[in-house]
């Protein structure tokens, strides 16, 4: 039995306040990390390295990602899903805290572009979302928002960016606080952290 079913077999009865702290190697295997591209920035590369390890291993047919900014993490995501739908949602050009020119430029592959705010947005429009990643506005109240539209969808995974900072993790604990069946991870030594059902099929591949 590997050391991350077991975790998932000791979390199905917990709450979702508990938080289990993974390593990064649990996800970054060859088999999942295998044509990822990565962020030049090499303050992220391991952060997007996880993301796109996290979606491989989870193959969801569609992804929504809160905070597009320039595209680069859109186009990690969008290479980690292959033919599968990614919708992005960016605040409009001289609305982000972001000095952007235009919006998704570093993204050379297809997906869907919205311009909007998160917390206005009828993600229902979308669904089915199988898959979401969290990296928009690093304030408590989006984040909750976001949090809690994102668990409306039942997805396989909810993957969260800056988890580091405290307002973002408390947010993303609240947002979870009331449901059971999920269990909430953070990944050491980075900034990410994810939830996925206590009976997902992703901890087979372990």
């Amino acid at each position: 039995m590997s050391r991350f079913f077991i975790l998932f077999f000791a979390l199905f009865n917990m709450s979702i306040s508990a938080v289990t702290y993974l390593d990064k190697d649990q996800f970054c295997q060859a088999q999942y990390s295998q044509n990822a591209i990565l962020r030049r920035d090499p303050l992220f590369v391991d952060d997007f390295l996880i993301l796109h390890s996290l979606l491989k291993m989870t193959s969801p047919l569609s992804v929504f990602e809160i905070g597009t900014c320039t595209g680069e993490g859109t186009l990690i995501i969008k290479n980690a899903i292959g033919k599968g739908i990614l919708y992005s949602v960016e605040l409009p050009i001289g609305e982000s805290t972001y000095d952007l020119k235009k919006i998704g430029e570093m993204c050379y592959l297809p997906y869907v572009q919205i311009i909007g705010n998160s917390l206005s947005i009828d993600y229902s429009k979308y669904y089915p979302i199988e898959a979401w990643f969290i990296d928009g506005a690093h304030e408590y109240s989006f984040v909750l928002h976001e949090t809690q539209q994102a668990m409306r969808s039942n997805p396989k995974i909810i993957i969260w960016h800056d988890a580091d900072i405290p307002a973002v993790f408390a947010a993303i604990k609240d947002g979870l606080e009331q449901e059971e069946n999920y269990a909430l991870f953070r990944v050491n030594d980075s900034r990410i952290a994810f939830a996925v059902p206590k009976t997902s099929p992703f901890l087979n591949k372990h």
